[in-house]
């Protein structure tokens, strides 16, 4: 018997009992005072708008949602994003109508303070085309989600090539912004004032009636993106040089079996050292946890990837997040098979749940989960959508309120969270 509490001492000794201490905690807790949507820089969002929006289905209209991505801004402070503006699905139905009740949203970047308990807005920046005139929040091009202005519209709202639907930012050394979208799925290069100055598109889509500059560099098999699964993350090196895009889902048809239970996920890697003349310099594939890690009723194609965020060369951290829980991830793209130029890259067959990687010879980036929110109960929200590396120990998160409409069923506002881990990061931002 001596023996068996021998060896269960030494367990407990080097922590090997299933995370008896939590890896993270919450420090500190901000949060977004109700603010009327009119109040936040898009003169076209007025009153009597909001009140049309009303009657279309929006039951808040001073609930922004800021925290799609979030970048670092100095000390306290950080730069938020709008998603492509309040949309949901008619009757709560998951092929329901994608309602859009007020198109006349204009996606914005917005810098914010955090003081006391609160989030203070400092600055508003619409996202604009090459004469200054606001762009929207509207899909592209025939194939991807029709949009209705109400549950009982008959007519979808018209597409608009123009239109972008962000959820990353980051800052590039000359203080433009890089941001990802998801209906293309593309990257775009935004002036301080907010003018768009390129935006990175699969090569089917040129958006040759953009009236902004587009170039469509990026592989043509993201173009097959889920709808509304496209680019919900942006990595940036620590030198500027490089950015990190990956999708927020596995790409296949859900309703074909084949691709039910993929977990593959790809990224693409560009050289951004000239942000107008990017150059797509690797494509590599990561895995999403099973779906039952998170529940043994979840779906796997439940499992989506938010923001990431450069932690070292080749390594990224990443917000994994299913229904009721958020993890954490470092994903290495070290040993990783860059597969541009391979072969099957352009068809979907890595994505395919029958096909053996290895027989292909093909080495997806390794994940290792640094914490989840089952030990981190300050974290009230599943819909975690902002990452920021702040130190070796230190993360900020924000969440998509989705503007209190879509899967926000309670009104949440929008948050900003300070967490602190247990474990440093390997922080080496050179």
């Amino acid at each position: 018997m001596r023996n068996g509490w021998t060896i269960l001492a030494v367990f407990l000794s080097f922590g090997w009992c299933a995370h008896a201490q939590p890896r993270a905690t919450v420090v500190a807790t901000y949060t977004l005072p109700r603010i009327s949507l009119s109040q936040m820089g898009n003169p076209d969002c007025d009153e009597p708008a909001l009140a049309r929006a009303k009657t279309n289905g929006l039951k808040f209209t001073d609930l922004p949602s800021i925290g799609s991505g979030l970048a670092a801004a100095g000390t306290n402070e950080f730069w938020g994003i709008t998603d492509r503006g309040p949309n949901g699905i008619a009757n709560d139905g998951e092929n329901g109508l994608r309602t859009f009740p007020l198109p006349q949203f204009c996606p914005a970047i917005f810098r914010v303070r955090l003081t006391g308990n609160e989030i203070q807005i400092l600055q508003t920046i619409s996202l604009v085309d090459s004469q200054g005139k606001r762009i929207s929040g509207l899909s592209n091009l025939k194939g991807e989600e029709r949009l209705f202005e109400s549950p009982d519209a008959k007519t979808p709202i018209a597409y608009d090539e123009d239109g972008v639907d962000p959820e990353a930012i980051r800052v590039l050394p000359d203080g433009k912004f890089l941001l990802s979208e998801e209906y293309s799925p593309s990257i775009l290069v935004v002036g301080r004032d907010g003018q768009v100055l390129m935006r990175y598109t699969p090569t089917s889509k040129p958006l040759p009636h953009a009236t902004y500059p587009v170039k469509a560099i990026l592989p043509e098999v993201f173009a097959q993106r889920r709808d509304n699964k496209g680019f919900e993350n942006l990595a940036l090196s620590g030198d500027g040089k490089f950015a990190y895009a990956l999708l927020q889902a596995p790409m296949g048809d859900v309703n074909e079996p084949r691709y039910q239970s993929s977990r593959v996920i790809r990224a693409v890697k560009l050289d951004v050292s000239n942000p107008l003349q990017a150059k797509v310099v690797g494509e590599y594939l990561a895995l999403t946890s099973r779906a039952s890690d998170y529940s043994k009723s979840h779906g796997q194609d439940k499992i989506s990837w938010s923001d990431a965020d450069w932690i070292a060369p080749e390594k990224l951290l990443v917000i994994e997040r299913g229904k009721g829980l958020v993890k954490l991830l470092l994903i290495d793209f070290s040993e990783a098979t860059n597969i541009l130029g391979d072969p099957q890259e352009a068809k979907l067959v890595f994505e395919d749940s029958t096909t053996d990687l290895g027989k292909l010879k093909v080495q997806p980036a390794t994940a290792r989960e640094i914490f989840s929110t089952r030990e981190v109960p300050g974290i009230t929200s599943d819909k975690i959508e902002g990452l920021v590396v702040l130190s070796p120990t230190e993360l900020a998160l924000s969440n998509d309120n989705d503007f209190g409409i879509g899967e926000n069923k309670n009104g949440d506002p929008s948050r900003i969270w300070i967490v602190r881990l247990a474990a440093p990061l390997p922080l080496k931002m050179k």
